[in-house]
Parts: structure tokens; C-alpha cells; sequence
């Protein structure tokens, strides 16, 4: 049976609250070290996370975390991204996202004709959780170790 749309919003909202949090890091330190470049210049290069990522790692030269825990939220990100952008839907020869979504335990799909709708149950959001705080465990620990 296909569950209620709380779960998608509860990832959505995270998803936001990762991307929101790197967005203001990357303002900190535009504004505390006095750079001339901002994150939004990025733009042309990436975009979301990704754009972040790019700043704080050639603007900010700060050591970014990229462990499995980084693979796995770009796993997740391309999740949000077909939750958010193609309504939950995906086509069954799409491989990688696919391949995502089987990656994670608690992520299901229910098969229409010549799609399937990914659907998510609350014990993926504590999956979510746990990722995203080791992510934060490892930038905070990168933040310290340029900031001494």
C-alpha cells in the first residue's frame, strides 16, 4: 500500500536544511574573511550541495568530508531530486537512480506499467539522520582543523 506523502516531506525538509546549512557556512566565511567571492558565483560550475561543496573547497581551501558519507548523500540527492522533480516517479531502465534507491533499506518501489514510484518508510528518515549528522561530525572536525 503506498503511504502518505509525510515521509517525502520529512526528506525534503532535511534535504533543504543540509543545503540551507552549507549555503550559510559558505557566507561566514565569505563575510568573516573578507572574500570577494560569494557562493552564488559558483553557479555557472554547480548548483545546491554541490555548488557548496565547490566553495568552501577552492574559496574557503577547507578539507571537505568525502566518505562514504558524502557518497551517500549524493545517493540521496538524486533521490530528492526524482521525489521533488519527476513526482516520485522513475522509469524502470533508469540504472543509477535505481540503483539508489535499492542502496537503502527503506525505500520502496511500487511498480506502475513502465515506471515505478518510489515510496519511503519512516525508518529511512532515521537513515537520513544518522548520515547527515556523521556528515556534520566530519565538516565540523574540518572546520577546526582550519580554523586553528
Amino acid at each position: 500500500m503506498v503511504s502518505f506523502q509525510v515521509e517525502k516531506t520529512v526528506f525534503t525538509s532535511l534535504w533543504s536544511y543540509l543545503e540551507n546549512s552549507l549555503n550559510i557556512l559558505c557566507q561566514i566565511y565569505e563575510y568573516h574573511n573578507s572574500l570577494n567571492v560569494n557562493y552564488k558565483d559558483m553557479k555557472s560550475k554547480a548548483r545546491g550541495i554541490d555548488r557548496a561543496k565547490l566553495y568552501l573547497t577552492k574559496v574557503v581551501q577547507l578539507d571537505f568530508p568525502t566518505s562514504l558519507n558524502w557518497n551517500e548523500i549524493k545517493k540521496l540527492q538524486n533521490i530528492r531530486n526524482k521525489i521533488v522533480h519527476s513526482y516520485s516517479e522513475v522509469n524502470n531502465n533508469e540504472i543509477q537512480i535505481l540503483s539508489n534507491i535499492n542502496y537503502f533499506q527503506y525505500l520502496k518501489l511500487y511498480p506502475l506499467n513502465s515506471t515505478s514510484i518510489i515510496e519511503i518508510e519512516e525508518l529511512f528518515l532515521e537513515c537520513v539522520i544518522t548520515i547527515f549528522e556523521s556528515f556534520y561530525k566530519g565538516l565540523l572536525d574540518s572546520i577546526k582543523k582550519r580554523d586553528k
